[in-house]
C-alpha cells in the first residue's frame, strides 16, 4: 500500500511540474501593427515616442518557427504565412512593432513590393511571404540602406535570448 501511495504521490508532483505544452513560453516575440503613429520629418522614420499598437499580436511568437540573424529572416508556420498574405497592403505600407518580451525593439512597415514609394526605414516585404515561408526584414525599400542612416536593431539581444533559450535561433 505505501509504495501505491508513494507512485500517486510521485504521478502528481510530476504532473504539477510538468509544463502543459499548450502553453506559451514566457518571454516572447511578436509583431503587433500600429493603429497610431507620427513619423520624423518627411522621412518614413517612426517615431517611436508617438507608437500605438493592436493589443492582439499580428503574428504571435507561436506563429514564428525560427530567426536567422545572419539574413535577418523568420520562418513562419503555414498559419502564420496565412495571416500574411490573406491581408491587404497599401501602398505606403502597414506600420508594425516587434516586442520582446513586451517592449518595443523596433518599428517597421510592411511594405509590398508593388509600391512605387520609396522607404528610408525598416521594412518587410509581405507578399514573397507566400511563395518562400519566411519574413525578411531590410532596412529600406526598394534597395538596403546601408549607410548607418537607419539604426540595425533586427538583432537585438532581446530577440536572440529568446530564440536561442527555446531552439529556434538559426546559428
Amino acid at each position: 500500500m505505501k509504495k501505491l501511495l508513494y507512485f500517486f504521490t510521485m504521478m502528481a508532483l510530476f504532473s504539477a511540474c510538468r509544463q502543459d505544452s499548450d502553453d506559451p513560453p514566457t518571454g516572447e516575440v511578436a509583431f503587433h501593427l500600429i493603429t497610431n503613429f507620427e513619423t520624423v520629418g518627411n522621412s518614413c522614420e517612426i517615431d517611436p515616442s508617438t507608437v500605438e499598437w493592436m493589443s492582439i499580436p499580428f503574428l504571435s511568437y507561436m506563429d514564428l518557427i525560427s530567426y536567422n540573424p545572419q539574413n535577418h529572416r523568420f520562418a513562419l508556420t503555414e498559419q502564420g504565412v496565412d495571416i500574411v498574405k490573406n491581408r491587404d497592403y497599401p501602398v505606403d505600407g502597414v506600420g508594425f512593432v516587434l516586442l520582446a518580451n513586451g517592449a518595443l525593439v523596433y518599428t517597421g512597415y510592411f511594405y509590398p513590393a508593388y509600391s512605387s514609394q520609396s522607404c528610408d526605414w525598416v521594412v518587410i516585404e509581405p507578399l514573397n511571404v507566400a511563395y518562400n515561408g519566411y519574413l525578411e526584414v531590410r532596412l529600406g525599400y526598394p534597395g538596403e540602406v546601408l549607410d548607418g542612416s537607419i539604426p540595425d536593431l533586427r538583432n537585438d539581444s532581446a530577440i536572440l535570448n529568446i530564440f536561442a533559450r527555446d531552439g529556434k535561433l538559426v546559428e
